[in-house]
């Protein structure tokens, strides 16, 4: 074998077992910066080159630098977008360059070859390598040993790129799952309270102490309209910022988009800018069934800087926590509240029920009965029967204005006024004018009465009444004939000091006095037709020689036939009095 044939073999040899070595070392090691900078010093050291770079691929396809020898520090990280296809190795001199600026860095920096790293048949890193020091040209065989320290390189590059990825993948699923830890907890803490404004509170210290937010607004929108329940670190009082987000269009835009930047669009629009002086950057909309619940108002950061993607998405969800603690809160609310109304109404309807006469007198000229039907838990009527000395009887019926426990008071008070003035034996007339009095003094405008009250004379066969401004009571005689009683004046509490006027009747036996309030006459049926008076006279007129009891039962059940079981919107009460046939 000739000297020179055996050199060759020697350096192919050491070539082979330099790239063995070098082999085993660069998947020695999953850090990409070590495999780079070994990769860097063999191919260098080897060829005695003075540059070498390597630009790895990144997920945006661009090549960053991620290793360079002979280079300024500053270059690490510089991105290219290579468009010329490397396969193999290739002088910059013969690359198609087109005044891309990967060709630009490569000759501006004296580079004379790039050399691909390849794996799997994707194009993965590139490697650039400057002059020699012998300031001779790469030989083949040095261009084959570089390729082969690429192809070398690129299973461990791989590799590093990889495990890279797994580790940002890893760190990625770690910052998620604290996440949800802390909004976990913070959900428990929101829902370990049903008081609206307590949860509130939770909600802006949370946002201000996982954002490092320095400036937060709590908007709640009550039956509409927006209330300012939280308003920290914002130089404004909340009547402006609920001015401002008392618009129709402005709700609709937050409930289209769950978060908001103001600024451009946003602020022409609705005029926001007021929130944004005031330091306000974001809106996050508060939503639950496709409705505007209410806004959480930010600022930047206390660092300056704006809120990340994930940061606003974190944000998103822990709105979407509290509207859901709210919305529980407010259902407790409404139930508590209906509890209490309920309460209210048993107890008003207890007030009435005692109100109500349970017997009448006996007397041996008259009979009485008597019904109060309320459409609601407690109505509106009213009626009563007062024994007064030598056998004689006080009667009423009246309709208070609204209903539960202030009109029941309203009625109490009335009923109260109304038995004191009677045993006194004033006036009928007089007692109507007092009791008005006290109405007016000591109740609202918008309460009022209509009110009968007739005293019936047991030695002179009389009944001597004020009417005042309720539905005439229809005195029936035994003949057929009939009247309605209408003198008197207008209702309870509309004016003070009222003159009222009486009116006294003859009675005889067989007589049939019929009180009753508008709930009567005005019950509906399907039609939405009203029974009317000619109905209620025609009812009476049928069945005058029923005792009182059949009269009253046949008056309601040709009511509630007519009405077809129709719901009613007012109360029915009914009293019939009968002058006994002696």
């Amino acid at each position: 074998m000739e000297n020179t044939e055996f050199e060759n073999l020697k350096i192919r040899y050491l070539e082979l077992t330099s790239l063995f070595e070098t082999n085993k070392i660069l998947n020695a090691s999953l850090d990409l910066r070590a495999i780079l900078n070994n990769l860097l010093l063999t191919s260098m050291g080897r060829l005695m080159i003075g540059q070498g770079v390597v630009f790895i691929r990144d997920e945006k396809s661009l090549y960053k630098i991620a290793a360079a020898k002979g280079f300024s520090p500053g270059r690490l990280g510089q991105t290219f977008f290579v468009e010329t296809a490397l396969e193999t190795p290739l002088y910059i001199s013969e690359m198609p360059c087109k005044g891309d600026q990967f060709c630009q860095f490569l000759k501006e920096n004296n580079l004379q070859i790039v050399v691909p790293i390849i794996s799997n048949g994707r194009l993965i890193g590139i490697l650039g390598f400057g002059k020699k020091f012998i300031q001779s040209d790469y030989k083949p065989e040095e261009i084959d040993f570089l390729q082969s320290l690429a192809d070398s390189a690129a299973i461990a590059v791989d590799k590093s790129l990889l495990f890279d990825e797994l580790k940002k993948t890893n760190r990625k699923l770690d910052k998620k799952i604290q996440e949800l830890n802390t909004l976990f907890e913070i959900s428990r803490e929101l829902n370990a309270t049903l008081e609206i404004q307590k949860i509130v509170n939770v909600l802006s210290f949370t946002i201000m102490g996982e954002l490092l937010i320095n400036k937060c607004l709590i908007i709640l929108y009550e039956k509409g309209l927006p209330k300012v329940k939280v308003i920290r670190g914002v130089g404004m009082k909340p009547e402006p910022v609920e001015e401002n987000l008392n618009n129709p269009e402005v709700q609709y835009d937050f409930l289209q988009k769950p978060v908001h930047q103001l600024g451009g669009k946003i602020l022409s629009k609705h005029g926001l800018s007021a929130l944004r002086e005031a330091g306000i950057e974001y809106l996050v909309s508060m939503t639950a069934k496709n409705e505007l619940k209410g806004l959480i108002g930010i600022g930047r950061k206390i660092t300056g800087e704006e809120l990340s993607e994930t940061e606003l998405g974190f944000l998103e969800t822990l709105a979407n926590d509290a509207v859901n603690a709210i919305e529980n809160g407010r259902m407790v609310e409404q139930m508590l509240e209906k509890q209490r109304m309920e309460e209210e109404l048993k107890i008003a309807r207890d007030i009435q029920q005692r109100l109500l006469p349970d017997s009448f007198p006996q007397l041996e000229w008259i009979e009485i009965a008597a019904v109060n039907h309320s459409c609601h838990h407690v109505g509106g009527d009213s009626y009563d029967c007062i024994a007064l000395d030598s056998g004689d009887l006080g009667i009423s019926i009246a309709d208070v204005s609204g209903k539960s426990t202030p009109a029941a008071l309203l009625m109490a008070n009335l009923q109260a006024s109304l038995r004191a003035l009677a045993i006194e034996r004033k006036p009928v007339h007089e007692c109507v004018g007092r009791i008005n009095h006290l109405i007016y003094q000591n109740t609202a405008s918008d309460k009022y009465i209509t009110f009968f009250y007739g005293e019936l004379s047991a030695l002179k066969k009389t009944l001597t009444y004020t009417n005042a401004g309720h539905n005439a009571p229809i005195l029936f005689h035994r003949d057929g004939r009939y009247r309605f009683l209408q003198t008197g004046g207008i209702i309870l509490g509309m004016m003070n000091h009222v003159a009222y006027e009486e009116e006294t009747v003859p009675l005889n036996s067989g007589d049939v006095l019929v009180l009753y309030t508008d709930g009567i006459t005005e019950a509906l049926n399907a039609h939405e037709e009203e029974f009317g008076e000619e109905r209620l006279i025609q009812v009476i007129k049928e069945n005058r020689t029923a005792s009182a009891q059949e009269m009253v039962d046949r008056i309601i059940a040709a009511v509630e036939s007519f009405s077809e079981g129709m719901d009613q919107a007012d109360d029915m009460t009914l009293i019939v009095v009968r002058l006994k046939e002696i």
